[in-house]
């Protein structure tokens, strides 16, 4: 449960430093952010074979 509580305390101070300091904040950015997935969910080519 520590580790889980350490792992939140770092999300938080990263989302301060880009200006995000409360929950409604984070709510907001995240409602207006775009998000590509097509980065993650297409098929990756090596030497003319899909991997």
């Amino acid at each position: 449960m520590e580790k889980l509580k350490e792992k939140a305390e770092k999300a938080w101070e990263y989302l301060k430093a880009h200006g995000i300091h409360t929950e409604a904040e984070l709510d907001k950015a995240l409602k207006e952010m775009k998000l590509d997935i097509g980065i993650f969910v297409s098929p990756i080519k090596l030497d003319n074979k899909t991997a």
